[in-house]
């Protein structure tokens, strides 16, 4: 999720006006379409400007939720980046496609939002407000427990169960 947010930084903020000479399709904000994020990651790691491209989304992603503005500059090329422009063009779509796998995904196991009463978050991503604040809203019984803070014995038990919607045929089998 950190990287596609990163890359979706890139193409709708940083790319918005210039492609620099990049040729293939830029993936959808907040979608996986993963042959166009291979395809783009493969050309983000290509030059100096684009590692800088890399790093610059990343700068934003981590200090979103502390800075209203962001002065931005790479060799000749300069931005001033809102983090409102952020959310609206990025985090928005970002949550959307969120909470769209988390229906289909309860839809599948046949369980509703307010069935569920404990939620477990682990990650950078997870410090973004909008992220934190989604979860609240759609799970409004749940406790909400920030594994980040911890990282104790249970880490490796949260990461398997974040990633457990990866893997179907797993799922399947706790019918």
């Amino acid at each position: 999720g950190g990287n596609a947010l990163e890359q979706d930084i890139i193409c709708q903020i940083l790319m918005r006006h210039e492609l620099w000479g990049y040729e293939s399709s830029l993936p959808r904000v907040g979608h996986p379409d993963l042959p166009a994020r291979y395809q783009l990651q493969r050309w983000l790691q290509s030059s100096p400007f684009s590692l800088a491209l890399i790093d610059a989304a990343q700068y934003i992603k981590n200090h979103l939720s502390e800075q209203e503005y962001f002065y931005l500059k790479i060799g000749k090329h300069r931005w001033e980046i809102k983090r409102r422009e952020v959310e609206v063009k990025v985090l928005v779509p970002f949550v959307q496609q969120l909470n769209r796998q988390l229906n289909q995904l309860l839809i599948r196991v046949g369980w509703s939002t307010v069935a569920i009463n404990q939620a477990i978050y682990t990650g950078e991503l997870m410090s973004l407000g909008a992220l934190t604040r989604w979860l609240r809203q759609k799970l409004p019984n749940a406790i909400i427990i920030d594994q980040r803070r911890g990282m104790g014995l249970h880490y490796p038990l949260t990461l398997g169960l974040a990633s457990l919607p990866l893997y179907p045929s797993i799922l399947n089998l706790v019918h």
